[in-house]
C-alpha cells in the first residue's frame, strides 16, 4: 500500500510542477517560447502614457493591409516588415511597441527601408473581421516562422520571408542592427 500512496503523491507532484510552469510561462512569455529569443527578464511597462505624444510625431504608419503593404513595398523597392502581435495582452508586444517601434530612430530607419505591417490578435478588442481573417491566413502561411508572439518576419514584396526577428533587448539601436543583416539578402533584392 506504501507503493501506492507514493505513486499518487508523486503523480499530484507532477501535476502541481505542471500548472506552476504553464503560469511561469503564461506570465512572462504570452504563452509561447518564442519571445525569449535574445533578451533580458520581462517586467512591466506601465506609463504607456508617456509614449503617446510620441506617437503622434512618428511619420511612418502601420499599415493593417497585406495587399496595401506589398504593393507600398514593391513600389518603393522595400522590404516589408510584418510584425505578429497581441497589442492588448502580450507584455513582450507591448515592450517592443515601447522600446522600438515607437521611437524616432525607428521611424527614420523604417523610413528608408521599410513598409511597416501590423497583423495583430487582440484577445480583448475587437478588429474588423476582414483583417482578423487576413492576419489568421497570414499566421497559417507563416506558422513555421511563428514560436510566439511577437513575430516580426521581414518579408519581399511577393511575401518570400527573408529575416526573422523577435523582441531585440537594447532598444532600437539593437533591433535595428539585427533587422539590417537581412536588408543585404540576396533574395531581398534591393533597390
Amino acid at each position: 500500500m506504501d507503493w501506492i500512496k507514493a505513486m499518487v503523491r508523486s503523480r499530484l507532484s507532477f501535476d502541481v510542477f505542471r500548472v506552476l510552469l504553464i503560469g511561469v510561462l503564461l506570465a512572462c512569455g504570452c504563452g509561447q517560447l518564442g519571445p525569449f529569443r535574445n533578451h533580458k527578464a520581462p517586467y512591466d511597462l506601465g506609463g504607456d502614457e508617456i509614449r503617446d505624444s510620441e506617437k503622434e510625431e512618428l511619420a511612418v504608419p502601420w499599415l493593417d493591409s497585406w495587399e496595401l503593404a506589398s504593393s507600398q513595398a514593391e513600389s518603393e523597392h522595400k522590404l516589408v516588415v510584418a510584425c505578429f502581435t497581441g497589442s492588448d495582452w502580450c507584455n513582450w508586444c507591448k515592450r517592443l511597441e515601447a522600446e522600438v517601434f515607437d521611437t524616432a530612430i525607428f521611424d527614420a530607419w523604417a523610413s528608408e527601408h521599410a513598409v511597416l505591417l501590423k497583423l495583430d490578435f487582440p484577445r480583448h478588442s475587437r478588429i474588423d473581421p476582414a483583417i482578423k481573417r487576413q492576419n489568421e491566413e497570414l499566421a497559417k502561411r507563416y506558422t513555421d516562422h511563428i514560436g510566439g508572439y511577437p513575430t516580426v518576419l521581414i518579408l519581399t514584396p511577393d511575401g518570400t520571408v527573408v529575416g526573422e526577428l523577435g523582441f531585440v533587448a537594447g532598444g532600437p539601436d539593437a533591433w535595428i542592427r539585427e533587422a539590417s543583416r537581412f536588408l543585404a539578402a540576396p533574395s531581398a533584392g534591393g533597390p
